[in-house]
């Protein structure tokens, strides 16, 4: 892993502390170092800062991502058709995702050159939406949600699999998540956690009312349906579509939106000896 692009959050690494740190230890590792930080470039680095999109042209083999999981989920998309691994350096609250802490920055480079470390393919979601066949599929890491949006009042939704019809949720929302999400707004809204290498996505409705409604865990080659009985009678009352609770798109009141498995994964590189469980009961207690 020679080629190495350092992105960052730069609302997280203020004054890019962390940032030159890594630089001044890829340095002494003699590694290529390629940076992108949103924009932001000091004299000193200007002539190693490139776009993503320039990711294929200088041989990216690995990209160490400064933030938390936040700056990850958003890379993750952006990266998505570029199949290089992805490293997260945590600045954030919880770490699901960017699993080296600070402290540990100096042991990067020896965990990778000795090969002390494991890639876990993590599945993404593609959404797409009936009523805008000219949008581009919409791709998330963590979940996809449909809700309310900025009105007080349930909506009537009615979930599909496999062109099978399952049930009709009244509800604030509903959640179709990952086995990478499954920590994040599926397990406040009640939902089960996956295991990571989980070939499952899960359903989960947000505040249903009903007794019976529960989340319902599905294989990742299933493709599930959400349909809209909704009428919106004023703009505020139109429901939302989230990606990995970062972007929004309006929805209109009978629109059908499709998820399933999106076509590629993303690459997480963990340091090896790391057990999920421990992970777990630190972040979550």
């Amino acid at each position: 892993m020679k080629n190495i692009l350092i992105y960052t959050n730069v609302e997280k690494d203020i004054g890019l502390e962390v940032t030159k740190r890594l630089v001044d230890i890829l340095r002494r590792h003699d590694k290529n170092i390629w940076i992108n930080y949103r924009g932001v470039c000091e004299a000193e680095l200007k002539e190693n800062c490139i776009e993503l999109d320039e990711i294929p042209d200088k041989n990216i083999d690995i990209i160490m991502a400064i933030g938390g999981d936040g700056t990850i989920l958003g890379l993750a998309r952006e990266v998505y058709h570029y199949d290089v691994p992805i490293i997260g350096i945590n600045l954030g609250r919880i770490g699901f995702l960017a699993e080296v802490e600070i402290c540990d920055m100096e042991n990067i480079v020896a965990f990778l050159e000795k090969g002390k470390y494991e890639i876990e393919e993590r599945i993404m979601v593609d959404a797409s939406i009936t009523s805008d066949p000219d949008r581009k599929d919409m791709i998330g890491l963590n979940d996809i949600v449909i809700n309310r949006g900025s009105f007080s009042r349930m909506i009537e939704m009615e979930i599909h699999i496999n062109g099978k019809y399952v049930d009709k949720y009244f509800a604030d929302g509903v959640i179709i998540s990952t086995p990478t999400g499954s920590t994040a707004y599926n397990l406040s809204a009640g939902g089960p956690l996956l295991m990571p290498d989980a070939h499952m996505m899960v359903i989960t409705p947000v505040c249903p009312h009903s007794l019976s409604a529960r989340p319902i865990v599905v294989s990742y080659t299933h493709k599930v349906c959400v349909k809209l009985n909704e009428e919106a009678e004023n703009e505020k009352e139109v429901p939302m579509l989230t990606i990995d609770g970062q972007e929004g798109i309006e929805l209109c009141g009978k629109d059908e939106i499709y998820i399933r498995k999106a076509e590629k994964t993303i690459k997480l590189i963990k340091p090896k000896g790391i057990n999920y469980y421990d992970i777990l009961r630190k972040k979550l207690n």
